[in-house]
Formats: C-alpha cells, sequence, structure tokens
C-alpha cells in the first residue's frame, strides 16, 4: 500500500513539472509555485528586419538590409546574440546611421522601415532623416 501511494505521489509530481507551465499560458493564471515557460527569451531583442533606404545627392535611391548596414556577412553564432551592434533604442541605430552618413560621401538621407526585437516580440520601426537623427520605436 506504501509503494503505491509513493508510486502515486511520484507520478503527479512528475506530471504537475511537465504540465504546471501551461496554465499561465492558456489559462492566463499565475501563481508562485507554477512556474511559467521562458524558452529562447530575448535570443531576438536587438535584431533588426526591414530595409534601409539610401538617398543621394545624385537623386539614386538604394534598399540597404540591416546586416549590409552594420558591415557584417551574418549575425555572430554567440549565445543569445551578444554583440556590440545590437538595437537597444533609437539612439543606437541613430549612432550607427550617423557612421554611415559620415563613411560615405553623398548621401542626403537615410531612413529605416522594418521591425526590431523587443524582449515582448517584434516593435516596428520606422525613422526618417536618420543622419539628422529623427525616428521612433513603436513597442
Amino acid at each position: 500500500m506504501a509503494m503505491l501511494v509513493r508510486k502515486s505521489l511520484f507520478v503527479a509530481f512528475g506530471a504537475f513539472i511537465l504540465v504546471s507551465p501551461v496554465f499561465p499560458q492558456v489559462f492566463k493564471v499565475g501563481q508562485p509555485w507554477i512556474r511559467q515557460w521562458t524558452m529562447f527569451s530575448g535570443v531576438g531583442t536587438g535584431l533588426m528586419k526591414g530595409d534601409f533606404f539610401v538617398q543621394y545627392e545624385t537623386g539614386e535611391t538604394k534598399s540597404i538590409k540591416p546586416l549590409e548596414m552594420l558591415g557584417l556577412e551574418r549575425y555572430p553564432n554567440t549565445f543569445h546574440y551578444e554583440f556590440d551592434r545590437r538595437v537597444w533604442s533609437v539612439q543606437d541605430i541613430e549612432r550607427m546611421a550617423r557612421s554611415y552618413c559620415d563613411g560615405h560621401k553623398g548621401v542626403v538621407a537615410l531612413s529605416f522601415s522594418g521591425r526590431v526585437g523587443v524582449p515582448e516580440g517584434w516593435a516596428n520601426l520606422k525613422t526618417e532623416n536618420l543622419c539628422q537623427a529623427e525616428g521612433h520605436l513603436d513597442v
């Protein structure tokens, strides 16, 4: 009898460990004894999806991908993408843009349209005139 109780408690406790994280996600209930699943939290935070648009003095407009703007072939293969060129705020993208505008002759305007990874998912990011630093992050 005692062995049956021990086995039952073991199975019940194992089921609780496996299934309890579902409750906060499905039923929106939270208790200190119910842990939440946070798989891959923050992996894409600070990464940009979208296009930069460069306008030159000649009137030519060019589309540039974020990796090309950052001078990277691909994002570094590191734990949680820890590298110095992540976008944490609009000021970060303005800093990158200023260095691009200063390093390329004939750039009149630079803008970005796309999304940036934030802890809650993806935030829209639309900027105009990055060489003059005007933009906003819609979280």
